[in-house]
């Protein structure tokens, strides 16, 4: 299979730093290598509004990050997951994205933090689905938005 000429360049890179696959790491050691990455990447745009919150509900509250470019109310909204294929990623990780993301489309971005994998898939789906109805909720004012 030919690889597409970037996709080629990028894995080369990554090669060039001479550290281990990710595949053969432990996942709390790939976390802190990708954690380790964070101060060369921009900060992404300032926005008006960047704020740690906590999203409360029935059966619990998550943690989650919003992103505003603008201070005016109401805003349509985007629920942002950050990748990571379950075991990597969090929110700061995507926080550049995510400002990014707000400030080209206008929209709140409502970044929400996950664990990581524990537990098998389907209970992993209804966390996600759990805070996906949290942050629709919040976004018509039906749930409490507390400061982190």
């Amino acid at each position: 299979m030919t690889v597409d000429p970037q996709t080629r360049a990028l894995i080369d890179l990554m090669a060039s730093f001479g550290l281990p696959r990710p595949e053969t790491m432990k996942a709390p050691d790939v976390r802190e290598l990708f954690a380790a990455g964070r101060d060369t990447r921009p900060a992404g745009p300032k926005l008006a509004r960047v704020e740690d919150v906590t999203v409360g509900g029935a059966p619990g509250e998550l943690a989650a990050r919003l992103y505003a470019k603008s201070a005016k109310a109401p805003l349509p909204a985007i629920i942002y997951f950050h990748g990571g294929g379950w075991v990597l990623g969090d929110v700061d990780g995507d926080d550049p994205a995510c400002r990014q993301l707000a400030a080209s489309s206008g929209a709140m971005v409502i970044s929400v933090d996950y664990r990581h994998a524990r537990a098998p898939l389907p209970r992993r789906h209804r966390r996600l689905l759990r805070g996906d109805g949290v942050a629709r909720r919040t976004c018509r004012g039906s749930v409490p938005i507390r400061p982190a």
